[in-house]
């Protein structure tokens, strides 16, 4: 978990030059760099990954890995999105901001489960490509 927690970390930066709200289009060019290293180490342990992940997994990792997709995505909120206040967000929407992250999350992680259920059906540019229209 800890080498994930890393490449996150790494790829996180990749959003630090961004000084202004991307528009959709940036934020698609973005997700071609800005999971770079978590993809890598995804493909390298995309065996055990998929074990642990799969029906027969373990749900315990798979919950760990929900967490950590969550607060992920939070930390990247900032530079996707601004200075957004959630709480206010999903009173003021007609789909909360919550269900929003909910969604997303489940399918990044649902991406990464359907990968390495097949590793060898998508590269990882294909990978990219799919996580950058979600």
């Amino acid at each position: 978990m800890e080498g994930l927690k890393e490449a996150l970390v790494i790829d996180r930066e990749e959003l630090k030059d961004v000084k202004h709200l991307p528009s959709a289009d940036e934020i698609k060019e973005l997700a071609e760099v800005a999971f770079n290293h978590t993809l890598a180490f995804c493909n390298e342990n995309k065996h055990a990954l998929s074990n642990l992940l799969s029906s027969n997994g373990d749900m315990q990792f798979y919950q760990m890995i929900v967490e950590v997709a969550n607060n992920e995505f939070d930390a990247r909120v900032p530079y996707l999105f601004g200075d957004i206040n959630i709480k206010e967000a999903n009173v003021k929407s007609p789909l909360p901001f919550s269900f929003i992250k909910t969604l997303y999350i489940n399918t990044i992680v649902n991406l990464l489960m359907l990968w390495g259920a097949a590793p060898d059906s998508l590269s990882i540019n294909e990978i990219k490509s799919i996580a950058g229209l979600i």
